[in-house]
């Protein structure tokens, strides 16, 4: 088992090498996402959540709440997972968890400070994974009730983000991988940047 997980991930890291050295795709070419069409949670990729977070970030913070603050939806984790991403803890606090999301981690026994999200070099992993046995259940009003939490307890981040090539989003995913002994979950991450 452990000699077909090497293989895997050496296999990742050929093909993430052998991928296009294109620069970054100019915004201008990329269609104005709507939050209303970003995936959630069951069919969760990367690339809409970074091409959101890079327009909320082009816009004055005041228009981008706004924006965050109508594209709340009941049952969704959408507007959770950009607040994660555009909001850091103050000086010498952290954070919480989201509540209302309830859904376990792809490896419950570490501390996962962006829950439900891990972010490596600009490219929003998700972590949090339903399964069969445990169904993901939503607290009404949870993105609202985070979102203003972010406001209150929380920073806007200094972090840019700024669309990835697909060498560096394997370049990112073998990051996480190695940086968190996540082996076992290979396939559930990588379909993340596909």
């Amino acid at each position: 088992m452990r000699l077909r997980t090497s293989f895997l991930l050496t296999a990742l890291a050929l093909l993430g090498s052998a991928c296009s050295h294109a620069p970054e795709p100019a915004l201008s070419h990329l269609p104005e996402p709507a939050l209303s069409d970003l995936p959630d949670l069951f069919d969760y990729k990367v690339d809409p959540y970074i091409r959101m977070a890079v327009a909320l970030q082009s816009m004055d913070r005041s228009a981008a709440l706004n924006k965050l603050h109508a594209g709340v939806r009941k049952g969704s984790i959408r507007v959770i997972v950009l607040a994660r991403m555009l909001f850091v803890p103050r000086p010498g606090a952290d954070l919480e968890r989201p509540e209302g999301v309830l859904a376990h981690a792809i490896d419950e026994t570490r501390h996962w400070p962006q829950w439900p999200i891990e972010v490596v070099d600009g490219v929003p992993f998700l972590i949090a994974m339903p399964d069969q046995e445990l169904h993901v259940k939503w607290v009404p009003d949870a993105e609202e009730n985070y979102l203003q939490y972010c406001e209150t307890h929380g920073d806007w981040s200094p972090f840019h983000y700024s669309v990835k090539t697909t060498l560096q989003k394997y370049e990112a995913l073998t990051k996480l991988i190695f940086g968190q002994s996540l082996e076992s979950e290979v396939m559930f991450l990588k379909a993340q940047i596909e």
